[in-house]
Order: C-alpha cells, then structure tokens, then sequence
C-alpha cells in the first residue's frame, strides 16, 4: 500500500480524481482496492460465491465510484473514502444477494445438482418456450455434438428426447455402459 495522504495532500488528491484523472483513479484502485475487495468477500453469502466473482463487484464499485465522481467533494479524508468505498461495496453485494437469493424466480437455494445419470438435454417445452431459449438450446447441442462421431449423436438425441439409458442401448445396439460413458463424457464436456 502507498504511503498515508495528509488530509491537504488528500484534498488535491481527491480534487484530480474528481475531475477524472485516470493516474488519480488507478491510485485509488491500487491504494483502496484491498478494502473494497475484503468487504466484497466478507460479505458474499456462500450460496452465491460458485455463480459469481468478487472481481465483477470491484469492477461494479470503481464504475460506480468513477461515474459518480462529484460525490467524493464531500470527502475529507482517507478514512472517509475508505467508508465510502466500504458501503459502495456492501450495497453491491447486498443488491445481488436480493436478486440471487432472495428473489424467487433467480433464488439459488432452488438449485440441485444432477447427477450424471439423470442428465438429460431437453430443449424447452414447445408451449413456453421464447426465442432466446430455443436459440441457447440450439447453440449448446451444435458446441455439445460439433465432435462427436454420428452413432453418439444419436444416443444424445435419443437421451434429449427423454429415453432412459436402457432403452437408447437397445434402440442404438450398444452396450448400456457406453451409453452411459458417451453421456457421462458430454456431461463433463458441459461443465
């Protein structure tokens, strides 16, 4: 960390970064930036650290910062920025926690993990299904069988229609271990 501001030597730091100095701005990053990034970790609820990175809400806080320059004029001190990064970043976190957790439609205590033998691809029911999932569905079966020899295209297609393992095996002629390996594999080549 660079060496303490006085609080008039803070008063003309503040000032060049207020009027948009981008050597004033990456200052602050670098000086500040452990106290925005340990209030973002602190902060983050288990539940949603494997959906998002501690690296976008820092982003979020220097947007916010940057966009928002007028609001340091009222900022004395290092202490004060400080403060006020911490509570920037704390609404950050707290805003997503709403949207993530909190919020039904997105809530991740709703998710489950499959597991590897209950993977099905399925493109979304013909009844609601909006453009944007057709177009995702579409684009993750090409990326999913763009490599895949024809006879395992076919057991995927068969395991996205919905048969069961035993019924692909006797459909395809192949033994229900590879069926199982081939999803297993496509599986593993989603995540």
């Amino acid at each position: 960390m660079t060496e303490e501001l006085t609080n008039e030597s803070f008063a003309a730091f503040r000032d060049t970064l207020r009027d948009g100095s981008e050597d004033a701005f990456r200052r602050v990053v670098e000086q500040f930036g452990p106290y925005v990034m340990r209030t973002i970790r602190r902060r983050l609820d288990d539940r949603m650290r494997s959906r998002l990175d501690s690296n976008d809400f820092a982003q979020a806080v220097w947007m916010t910062v940057f966009e928002h320059r007028d609001r340091l004029e009222d900022l004395d001190s290092q202490e004060r920025l400080i403060a006020f990064l911490v509570t920037i970043a704390q609404r950050k976190v707290r805003g997503e926690f709403r949207r993530n957790v909190q919020a039904e439609k997105q809530n991740v205590n709703r998710e489950t993990r499959a597991g590897r033998e209950s993977f099905v691809l399925a493109l979304p029911d013909r009844n609601q299904e909006r453009a944007s999932q057709i177009l995702i569905a579409a684009e993750q079966w090409e990326r999913m069988t763009a490599d895949e020899p024809e006879r395992y295209r076919r057991i995927l297609e068969l395991r996205r229609d919905g048969a069961t393992v035993d019924e692909i095996a006797l459909a395809t002629d192949v033994n229900e271990r590879t069926v199982r390996r081939v999803i297993q594999r496509i599986a593993e080549k989603l995540e």
